[in-house]
């Protein structure tokens, strides 16, 4: 298993990856605007440009197949977080999360929290991190979402 910055060739495969996994684990309580919300957010051109914004993103690879992405823009918001089915529960998102943070705090030294918009479904999975919840349930655009809240010192 490697974990490397994206590459621009990585994007399609990423795109489709989250798509797969969301379609699976989270669109089943989106709306039809949620979900048409989302796959606009991860098409091969919307992670095109915030990649060439700045943001880090990093994946992991098994052999030439991407098995997990992790994203944090302006330093401080974590927009994407996936790992492929057959890959959950084994500490793949663990080891993608410490990776990310450390690099982005080699970037951003001054970045105390990280925050993150949590689907329903990775609440847990979140907390397990470290994360906290920071204010009840939100809904945007079809999107329900805990925001939730990681101080980045924790680990």
């Amino acid at each position: 298993m490697k974990i490397q910055e994206i590459q621009s060739d990585d994007i399609e495969d990423v795109s489709i990856m989250i798509k797969d996994v969301f379609n699976k684990y989270i669109s089943p309580e989106y709306t039809k605007e949620g979900i048409s919300q989302f796959n606009s957010f991860v098409d091969e051109g919307t992670i095109r440009e915030r990649l060439a914004a700045g943001s880090l993103i990093l994946i992991a690879k098994e052999e030439q197949s991407i098995v997990g992405v992790i994203e944090i823009r302006e330093g401080t918001h974590i927009p994407l977080f996936f790992v492929k089915e057959g890959f959950q529960g084994k500490g793949l998102g663990h080891r993608l999360f410490r990776k990310a943070v450390k690099k982005n705090t080699e970037s951003n030294p001054s970045v105390e929290v990280l925050t993150v918009n949590s689907s329903p479904y990775a609440v847990d999975i979140y907390k397990s991190m470290g994360f906290r919840n920071a204010a009840a349930m939100q809904v945007k655009s079809g999107i329900s979402y805990y925001p939730m809240e990681y101080k980045v010192n924790y680990f």
